[in-house]
């Protein structure tokens, strides 16, 4: 697998950044970093000179698949703003204020049924709920929720839709990493008030630890629809592979290098971006391609806090990672030639 490095030059900070489809945007104000800088683009469908912004708190963003929708969202706070493309506000979101500003926003759009819904934490820090974009109707809001006390963070979809991931954590404080069926808990919401999270060994008959080292995870990335990505957060060089279906570890592989921030590409090969990017080969667990000179942060937790950690948007349709750095961005793309 091949690596190249395109560096845009930038008259500003980037921020915010996502992608539409090959193009690198920023949703905040409507520029466009990549393939090359444009202060006003084509694709915010408006004449030039015509900006606009929403605001500098916004500091995150993610994008439904089929990219009709974006959620903007203040990822150490507490709001988001829900658009329809190219820049239509359809209405504001919030989660819980508490400890908002020490971990990831919890948010994500899962696309089923022919309906797109905001995956997130509106009502409580501890309760995901399915809200449907256009309506804004919580189709998870039932009687009798009454969800574990944990906090969800980092949600990812695998990329069949099957599979809910909440890389989040509980007091004191421990990342663990909750999964769940889309389907089964659209069909009964209550399933989403449970907490079954993976870990290394599976538990034995009547076992009654919920938590401790063996559930421990600082990272996690889908490598493909059956198979989860993941770093224990006490051996944080080896590599796991959960199996969906099978509910356990089936591999695991070391790779010699502290990791912490994980982006599969697919069962072969994946990104980790603990204090500079690092392409390992899942096979062998060999680090193939680094570059020291990209400061990607160093991310382990869902809990950031005061880190400071500069903007990174993946895209796993077309194999593009972007790091922002020092008024650049840097593109990274894989081939296999």
């Amino acid at each position: 697998m091949n690596v190249q490095k395109e560096t845009i030059l930038l008259p500003t900070q980037p921020h915010t950044l996502g992608w539409l489809g090959n193009q690198l945007v920023c949703h905040e104000n409507g520029e466009q970093y990549y393939p090359e800088y444009d202060a006003y683009p084509a694709w915010r469908e408006m004449p030039k000179m015509m900006g606009y912004s929403f605001g500098a708190q916004f500091d995150r963003v993610i994008t439904s698949k089929n990219g009709q929708y974006t959620l903007l969202y203040t990822n150490l706070g507490t709001k988001g703003l829900l658009l329809s493309k190219p820049n239509e506000v359809l209405r504001e979101v919030n989660r819980s204020y508490y400890c908002a500003d020490v971990y990831e926003y919890p948010a994500i759009f899962c696309e089923t049924g022919g309906r797109t819904f905001l995956v997130h934490c509106p009502l409580k820090y501890c309760r995901l709920d399915f809200e449907d974009v256009e309506t804004g109707e919580i189709l998870t809001n039932t009687p009798n929720r009454n969800p574990r006390d944990f906090f969800h963070s980092r949600l990812e979809i695998s990329p069949d839709g099957r599979f809910l991931i909440s890389k989040g954590w509980v007091w004191h404080p421990l990342d663990v990493i909750a999964f769940y069926k889309i389907e089964d808990c659209l069909k009964n919401p209550l399933l989403l008030d449970e907490t079954t999270n993976i870990a290394i060994d599976a538990k034995e008959e009547n076992e009654e630890e919920e938590f401790g080292s063996n559930f421990e995870f600082c990272s996690a990335s889908f490598a493909n629809n059956e198979l989860l990505l993941t770093v224990p957060t006490n051996a944080n060089t080896m590599l796991y592979w959960w199996d969906m279906n099978k509910n356990k570890m089936v591999h695991n592989v070391e790779t010699g290098q502290q990791l912490g921030n994980l982006l599969a590409v697919d069962q072969n090969w994946a990104w980790d971006l603990f204090e500079y990017p690092k392409l390992i080969n899942l096979v062998t667990g060999k680090i193939e391609w680094l570059d020291q000179s990209i400061n990607s942060g160093k991310q382990n937790s869902a809990i950031i806090g005061t880190q400071g950690l500069p903007p990174i948007a993946w895209n796993r349709n077309t194999g593009k990672l972007a790091i922002g750095g020092e008024n650049k961005v840097e593109v990274l793309s894989l081939s296999s030639h």
